[in-house]
């Protein structure tokens, strides 16, 4: 624009000071609106080549953002992902299987569990240790004549968890530290028939960090 701003700046000294014919001043008249069409001209390109210079580097900059927030939001989709699959339960637990308690008299219980609150009872295998088994819907109440012991107790207070598969529960609990105690080869179970052990099923236990006693089995099909 610099170029055509000079001559119009030259136009206007030379129709101020030209002293020639009539017709000099309208030509140089002529020749100043063409000028200034010209300047007008370059000055709307000028500002519209500015304008899409700027909405341009706008655009771009809203691109990058764009991009940049995007690809964050994978990254954290992604982290968020991987941590969901770090934190899925290494061990899968399907349902409540029975709850446990501590009895000093089996009479006694049987009168109130089943004249009290009208359970029936369940088939039960026959341990050295006294006891009675009773139907809740789906689930049982194990009732069982024992001594407090130290460490995970299995005749003892309790809640049993069905596990989908209980040597992958084993190995899951080695992995991550954590002591059990292996029913596979207790004296207790050992000493059955095969009918009762299948109607037992395979248990492992452990203690949760208040002490309370977590049996983890996996019932006989």
């Amino acid at each position: 624009m610099q170029p055509i701003v000079g001559r119009i700046f030259v136009r206007l000294v030379s129709c101020r000071d030209s002293k020639s014919g009539a017709d000099e001043p309208l030509n140089r008249a002529a020749d100043l609106k063409y000028e200034l069409q010209l300047f007008s001209a370059a000055v709307c390109s000028g500002v519209a080549s500015a304008l899409n210079t700027e909405a341009g580097d706008a655009m771009m900059e809203i691109k990058g953002t764009s991009a940049t927030v995007t690809g964050a939001a994978r990254g954290i989709g992604r982290g968020v992902a991987g941590a969901a699959r770090r934190r899925d339960p290494m061990i899968k637990t399907t349902e409540l299987n029975h709850s446990a308690f501590r009895i000093s008299n089996v009479d006694k219980s049987r009168e109130f569990y089943e004249k009290v609150l009208g359970l029936k009872p369940l088939p039960r295998p026959n341990f050295s240790f006294g006891g009675m088994w009773y139907g809740v819907g789906n689930a049982a109440i194990h009732l069982i004549v024992s001594k407090k012991m130290d460490g995970p107790d299995p005749t003892g207070p309790h809640i049993a968890i069905e596990v989908d598969d209980l040597d992958q529960t084993k190995a899951s609990l080695k992995e991550m530290g954590v002591p059990f105690l292996d029913g596979d080869g207790m004296t207790m179970t050992t000493q059955l028939s095969d009918a009762e052990r299948k109607l037992l099923g395979r248990q492992i236990w452990v203690l949760d960090p208040d002490g309370n006693t977590i049996e983890l089995r996996k019932s006989s099909k």
